[in-house]
């Protein structure tokens, strides 16, 4: 499976949503470049066991089809029994562990405080404030699609991947019947037993076990680059180390002379890093100098001019420029754009004049200004003294690294 990753449309889990508190509107930029190296996964998806509770249920979902029907039971829609399904994995994960480690933990706690061995599931009383939009359902299915572990609707297993996928439930009729009945009864929903059988066995089926080498192939071996498996070969090295604050500036340095062929995706990321990545760490530097005026606070300034006016050359020049039809494309037009920069004062100035269009093209306004020559603070934030990223050094966003290196650990 080659990679067919292509940007023609604008897909808000792919290039950030802009309701997300990222007052430069860098995400879109840095997604961009991270996905011409890992082009399936998303920073909310640094689970294996996320695309396998998935995989299970959807798997389980075709068996409960044919089962009510032969009940002649009306059919919930699948997103339904999703939900009621997703709530049996997660108590019974619960009672026997004393952890869930998917989202929805809180509410798994907070509902299992007053009786810990018997649970409602229930429609009505979910895992999370939107169980579908929040949790694995609406997390995980689109990296499934990409990795053609779901079909087109996003609901079904590929035939290919249901094909090798292995899941069997011994107790799935009295599951069946559970979800049934807490469906039916709308909102009392249905008392589950967590000292029984079948969440004992629910339980224990909780592990992806075989199930791995399949896994590791969807997610990461079957994506490739000029015929080359890179995606595997930097989990297979990103696994072997801690990352302390997302620093992987050292590690795409060196692969981008290890894997010559390939070197200008890393170039690319180095290069977006090195531009927007400064530009992201001034702003919070802006933060700390409340009230000072603009002169004061472009001396302050602990960043070399030149630097940042090379870096803006090289970001100029990236091998792989984003379509303008995207968001990703945009906002690289809006960096790239005018930059007549030669002091730290017109630096300044140039980012607070990014900052309102990013604010503002996003409905809202802009969090800090100059006010006569002085910074005013419209928007509380994170003030640093410090920049994380100078060019040629630090690091800020991750490039979805840290979540291949995450899943990685998991399955290999």
């Amino acid at each position: 499976m080659t990679s067919r990753f292509g940007f023609t449309a604008i897909d808000k889990e792919l290039v950030g949503d802009s309701r997300l508190a990222d007052p430069m509107g860098i995400l879109p930029i840095w997604s961009y470049f991270g996905r011409a190296l890992i082009p399936n996964l998303t920073e909310q998806t640094g689970q294996a066991r996320g695309f396998y509770l998935l995989c299970s249920i959807l798997s389980l979902y075709e068996k409960y089809v044919e089962w009510a029907e032969k009940k002649n039971n009306k059919i919930m829609p699948v997103e339904q029994f999703y939900i009621l399904v997703e709530q049996v994995f997660a108590y019974a994960v619960f009672y026997n562990t004393g952890d869930w480690n998917l989202r929805g933990d809180r509410n798994v706690k907070y509902f299992m405080k007053d009786n810990p061995n018997q649970i409602t599931i229930s429609l009505h009383k979910q895992l999370l404030g939107s169980q579908l939009a929040t949790g694995t359902w609406g997390l995980y299915r689109g990296a499934a699609m990409r990795s053609e572990i779901l079909d087109a609707s996003g609901k079904r297993l590929t035939e290919k991947f249901a094909s090798l996928f292995s899941f069997e439930l011994e107790r799935e009729e009295s599951l069946f019947q559970i979800i049934h009945e807490a469906h039916s009864n709308g909102v009392p929903g249905a008392e589950l037993k967590l000292n029984s059988r079948l969440c004992n066995e629910v339980y224990k089926k909780f592990r992806i076990g075989k199930n791995k080498e399949l896994f590791c192939d969807f997610l990461i071996n079957n994506y490739q680059v000029k015929d080359f498996q890179l995606m595997k070969a930097v989990a297979e090295d990103l696994v072997n180390y801690e990352i302390e604050g997302n620093d992987y500036r050292k590690f795409v340095v060196r692969y981008s002379a290890k894997f010559k062929e390939h070197a200008y995706v890393f170039k690319d990321i180095i290069k977006c890093e090195d531009f927007i990545g400064t530009i992201d760490s001034i702003f919070p530097y802006l933060y700390s100098q409340k009230d000072k005026n603009l002169k004061e606070i472009a001396s302050n300034l602990p960043l070399n001019i030149k630097d940042i006016q090379n870096a803006h050359k090289s970001f100029s020049e990236v091998s792989n420029i984003p379509p303008t039809s995207i968001v990703a494309g945009k906002r690289y037009s809006l960096f790239t754009g005018s930059f007549d920069i030669s002091t730290k004062e017109e630096l300044i100035r140039w980012i607070l004049d990014l900052h309102e269009k990013i604010a503002r093209s996003k409905s809202g306004l802009p969090w800090l200004e100059l006010s006569g020559d002085r910074l005013a603070i419209r928007v509380d934030y994170f003030p640093s003294d410090k920049l994380k990223v100078v060019p040629g050094q630090g690091w800020r966003s991750p490039y979805y690294l840290d979540v291949l290196a995450s899943i990685y650990k998991e399955i290999r």
